[in-house]
């Protein structure tokens, strides 16, 4: 299993909750959509709170992928289609985004929270 991470700012004249809603209701729609099958999972988050420090960023993207050829194909199609003509690429209203690869070592599954109660 591959996962991505994409890290961003949001301009300083961008509303930040006119993004988020439209980051939720369209965008995210839009890449589940256009990823189909080849996204395993996929989850979009936001800063709601600095609890240390200065974070450099305001989101966060998660993607996963079955294997290298997944994320290659993926990132294929959702740049062949921009997502459409009614959808402005996520790209242009962000700010130093950054994406990477990641190694993942899980310690406490959401499963082993709910059996332990």
């Amino acid at each position: 299993m591959i996962k991505t991470v994409g890290l961003f700012e949001l301009p300083t004249d961008l509303d930040p909750d006119l993004f988020w809603r439209q980051h939720v209701i369209s965008h995210a729609d839009e890449i589940a959509r256009q990823g189909g099958d080849l996204l395993k999972g996929y989850v979009i988050s936001r800063v709601a709170s600095p609890l240390v420090g200065d974070p450099r960023f305001w989101g966060m993207v998660e993607l996963w992928f079955e294997d290298e050829a997944a994320r290659a194909e993926f990132d294929r199609v959702t740049d062949e289609s921009r997502f459409g003509e009614a959808e402005t690429h996520f790209e242009q209203y962000v700010r130093n985004f950054s994406a990477v690869e990641v190694q993942s070592h899980v310690v406490i599954t959401p499963e082993d929270l709910a059996a332990n109660g």
